[in-house]
């Protein structure tokens, strides 16, 4: 574990100088650092999240708390095409302007890592984040696909960096996103995997939001190691 003073709050990382595990002061006006603890059993809505879920399949599309070891939550989708579940935090406190840093990660595994649509980031409310959003940061993985992608978008106009990645089949995988006031950081297990510095939402505030669904006619299911979120400035 480290530390680093930033714009007045102190800041600690770990592995690398991005990869955020708390930050306290007086200018944090954001923190999420464990999605397990709003998940509730027996509902299909963390506490206080806005949730949209699809199940037009078999089965129910649910987020669960989880009791095996180092798995915090999962979210196990319908039996059909598309079905999944989407949530977004309550409070927009994300922003790409000058003067705010944020951070948002989110650490996970899938047993099918191909058929199945995945997003995580920050993004604007919307109640179909991988199907027309127009204003988000964030990293998502499409059907018949396993590759990561890394997008930054403004008023539907985009900036999309492929290829960051490929998700094995029940293998952890590290997804991480770092504004430092100019540029957003895509980094993939620890790795800088991309940076961009343009079409980004400067004018809308974001949500912390993630979205799964499934790819194909058989229900899946996204186990959650670690989800979290900071913004100060």
């Amino acid at each position: 574990m480290h530390s680093r003073w930033e714009q007045g709050n102190l800041v600690f990382w770990d592995t690398h100088r991005h990869r955020i595990v708390d930050v306290i002061g007086p200018n944090v006006i954001y923190r999420f650092a464990n999605f397990g603890n709003v998940v509730q059993p027996n509902t299909i809505d963390p506490d206080g999240w806005t949730t949209t879920v699809v199940e037009a399949g078999a089965g129910t599309s649910e987020i669960d708390p989880s009791a095996t070891q180092d798995v915090i939550a999962t979210i196990v989708t319908a039996a059909n095409e598309n079905d999944g579940a989407q949530s977004q935090a309550p409070g927009a406190a994300f922003k790409c302007v000058s003067g705010i840093r944020f951070y948002l990660g989110l650490l996970f595994q899938t047993a099918d890592p191909t058929e199945c649509d995945l997003l995580f980031g920050a993004c604007i409310t919307d109640t179909t984040l991988l199907g027309g959003m127009s204003d988000g940061t964030y990293m998502e993985k499409l059907d018949a696909a396993a590759l990561v992608s890394g997008v930054t978008e403004k008023d539907s106009s985009e900036e999309q960096t492929d290829s960051l990645g490929t998700l094995v089949a029940s293998t952890d995988m590290y997804w991480e996103m770092f504004f430092d006031g100019t540029s957003v950081h895509f980094y993939v297990d620890g790795v800088l995997a991309a940076s961009h510095s343009t079409t980004l939402c400067d004018d809308e505030m974001l949500r912390l939001s993630i979205a799964f669904l499934a790819g194909e006619a058989a229900a899946k299911t996204l186990s959650i190691k670690r989800l979290a979120g900071f913004v100060w400035t």
